[in-house]
């Protein structure tokens, strides 16, 4: 299945800035530390008292000055659920409340974009790198998750959050995210340089929208385009911001 340059409707972006993690949490415009940790649906890594698998290791991650924006396109939920484990159930339009005929039959891919001013990556030795002006996106579908073991990353320890989306797609033009991704075992994790998330405020000084540019080029099947105009994500245009909290999972 191919979603190659994703022509998404420009009504279902909102630009909104904040930062994310991993497991995204937005929260606010200015810098966050994360601790990097898969949530995962098979983590059996250890077994008779020896190693299988990966060796894995957490860092933890800084993100400064981050611009999102967060969207949606429908696509067939047959497709969307063959892409993913057979114990993971993909949501259906009906699932998420868009009841019409036919809905059940309907899912959707959510797409999230962030500009960063910077990544500060921690491993789990003591060093640091530094990324500046990087871009992060990340596409997955959102899934039923009560057969899944709870994550850690929400306050009442259950897996109830706005979203919980499954991810098939997690690029980063920042080499330092990227080994922190890689390190913990996140294999749907991509190293792209030549991503690009960029605003354009083309009336300085008023709330009024601006054209946003958003690119992840490549042959992969996740590679997508958008482009267009955006409400400004400012708190002076936006007093309260925008928050809420997606978990996005992983085998």
């Amino acid at each position: 299945m191919k979603y190659n340059r994703l022509a998404l409707a420009m009504a279902l972006l909102t630009a909104i800035t904040t930062s994310s993690s991993v497991v995204a949490k937005d929260r606010s415009s200015d810098s966050k530390r994360v601790f990097v940790e898969q949530n995962t649906t098979q983590s059996k890594h250890w077994a008779h008292g020896g190693f299988r698998g990966p060796r894995l290791s957490n860092s933890d991650v800084d993100f400064s000055n981050c611009r999102e924006i967060a969207g949606g396109i429908v696509v067939d939920k047959s497709e969307v659920s063959s892409l993913i484990p057979n114990d993971v159930s993909v949501n259906s339009l009906t699932d998420m409340g868009f009841e019409f005929d036919g809905s059940d039959n309907l899912g959707m891919l959510i797409i999230r974009s962030l500009q960063c001013e910077a990544i500060q990556v921690t491993d789990a030795k003591g060093r640091v790198k530094t990324d500046e002006n990087v871009a992060v996106a990340h596409l997955g579908t959102p899934i039923n998750t009560s057969n899944l073991p709870a994550t850690t990353f929400n306050l009442d320890g259950v897996n109830g959050a706005d979203f919980n989306i499954y991810t098939l797609s997690y690029q980063t033009s920042s080499r330092a995210y990227y080994g922190a991704m890689a390190r913990m075992g996140m294999k749907t994790a991509k190293f792209n340089k030549h991503m690009m998330n960029v605003q354009v405020d083309t009336t300085p000084g008023t709330c009024d929208v601006a054209q946003l540019s958003v690119n992840i080029p490549g042959n992969s099947d996740y590679s997508f385009s958008i482009f267009g105009e955006v409400v400004q994500a400012t708190a002076e245009c936006n007093p309260g911001g925008a928050s809420f909290t997606a978990n996005w999972w992983s085998s």
